[in-house]
């Protein structure tokens, strides 16, 4: 009896865990057929550092265009708590100062310089391969990391498509322009790949830099 009563558990066990399999790959399925509707939906004159940043590559390839920018995926946004010092500390560097992006009421900005690096000797930059990308509120006075990079991929601009989305504009190092796009309040990430590698690398961080003042 004892040994029917297992084999009944087991075989129940079997059958729910198939049940939740195909539950599963049915969501999953769906959300694919979806994701394949995303679209970018930027215009280049939407605001001056993305208008800014597709004329940089428009020079360098005239092709270059937005709509060849594709849906790649959808992950959450993960929150936690930022390394850098935000504006309202005493310790902050004003080095940074005309790096920080805000957002439109001023109450929020994006920081994604003062943990990729720092002035040295001569006043040159010393970077590090990783960069850290903080939202920072005035408000409440908080600093919170909402992207990292490593070597591979980095940021060479932001901006504020709202007051709830903050979109990345990046490069990576096999030359495929990413653009991304955090949403602050649903806490998703939505990431356009470009259709093809470019036939040059970008240096526009360090043109970045220099337009600001610091010597490379």
């Amino acid at each position: 009896m004892k040994n029917a009563t297992y084999l009944f558990l087991i075989i129940l066990f079997f059958l729910s865990s198939c049940s939740l399999k195909k539950t599963n790959n049915e969501n999953t399925k769906a959300i694919t057929g979806n994701d394949k509707k995303i679209k970018l939906n930027l215009k280049k004159d939407a605001d001056t550092i993305l208008k800014n940043w597709v004329a940089y590559y428009k020079q360098k390839e005239s092709a270059f265009s937005l709509k060849n920018f594709m849906y790649k995926n959808s992950d959450t946004l993960i929150v936690m708590q930022g390394t850098v010092i935000g504006n309202f500390d005493k310790n902050f560097d004003s080095i940074y100062t005309n790096f920080i992006v805000f957002n439109h009421d001023k109450n929020k900005y994006i920081d994604f310089d003062s943990y990729n690096w720092a002035l040295g000797e001569h006043q040159k930059p010393l970077f590090s391969p990783d960069q850290e990308i903080d939202l920072v509120d005035l408000k409440s006075q908080t600093v919170n990391r909402i992207a990292f990079r490593g070597p591979l991929q980095w940021v060479e601009a932001v901006f504020w498509e709202n007051d709830s989305t903050v979109v990345l504009l990046e490069n990576s190092a096999d030359k495929y322009p990413i653009i991304t796009k955090l949403e602050l309040y649903g806490k998703k990430i939505k990431t356009f790949k470009y259709l093809d590698s470019l036939k040059f690398e970008s240096n526009y961080f360090q043109l970045r830099l220099r337009k600001k003042g610091i010597k490379l």
